[in-house]
């Protein structure tokens, strides 16, 4: 009975979230924003938090469907969704899949995902680096706080890039697909406002991003680490696709 129970309520879950245009893997509770990908930059959530195309191209998502992943060829093509109050989040989960091009090469050391873009001197990124990925909050003071998690990235396969932020208790978070890399503790609790970028930083110490990004998505609150282990369970591609 309580298994038949619990099949209802996630079928009944699965409904709604299908019928919000989103996919049954992605928690609903406190969700902000949803870029899938699927032929433009538009969040699916809901809130309208739109993104504008500035230069980069369509291509294959992790599953293999065409058109449904955006191409960023690291000369300065990204995605811009234009600052509204809804961005102004004092606890965040940032999620969002990248393949790399050459990920064993120089090219891509300090390589922007995306992240709030207020302009240079402040700003919250997400990024990548030839060994490692990482987090980095900047304020005008100037403080920075960063949190990096050190692991060489040796393929072009899809990888999930999950970081929490929480001002309130002063904590960031950091886990690559689904799996807990470490954390970093903080007393500056400001939130910035800006912008959001894909791929482009404003900040010159950023390169821009070279690959492929799918399926981003923004909650308004911290997700757990079991939560964030199973988006990459059930959001992962299989093993056929996933060195596409």
């Amino acid at each position: 009975m309580k298994r038949a129970l619990m099949l209802l309520v996630s079928c009944v879950m699965c409904n709604l979230a299908t019928a919000q245009n989103v996919p049954c893997y992605m928690p609903l509770s406190g969700l902000v924003a949803w870029y899938p990908f699927n032929g433009n930059a538009n969040d699916r959530s809901g809130n309208e938090l739109n993104g504008i195309v500035n230069g980069c191209t369509l291509t294959t998502d992790r599953f293999g469907h065409k058109n449904r992943a955006y191409y960023f060829d690291g000369t300065g093509t990204y995605i811009n969704v234009p600052y509204l109050p809804l961005l102004d989040i004092p606890q965040a989960t940032w999620n969002i899949w990248f393949k790399l091009v050459q990920p064993n090469n120089n090219a891509i050391t300090g390589r922007f995902l995306w992240g709030c873009d207020p302009g240079i001197g402040k700003h919250i990124t997400n990024y990548v680096y030839r060994d490692a990925v990482g987090y980095q909050v900047v304020y005008l003071d100037p403080r920075v706080t960063s949190l990096e998690a050190k692991q060489t990235l040796t393929d072009t396969s899809w990888h999930m890039f999950t970081t929490t932020y929480d001002a309130l208790a002063g904590q960031m978070r950091i886990y690559q697909d689904g799996m807990y890399m470490g954390m970093q503790v903080f007393t500056r609790v400001k939130w910035l406002s800006g912008d959001l970028r894909f791929a482009l930083s404003t900040d010159r110490y950023w390169q821009p991003f070279y690959g492929a990004l799918d399926d981003a998505s923004i909650h308004s609150r911290v997700l757990t680490a079991e939560e964030i282990y199973r988006l990459y369970r059930r959001a992962r591609p299989s093993k056929r696709h996933r060195h596409r």
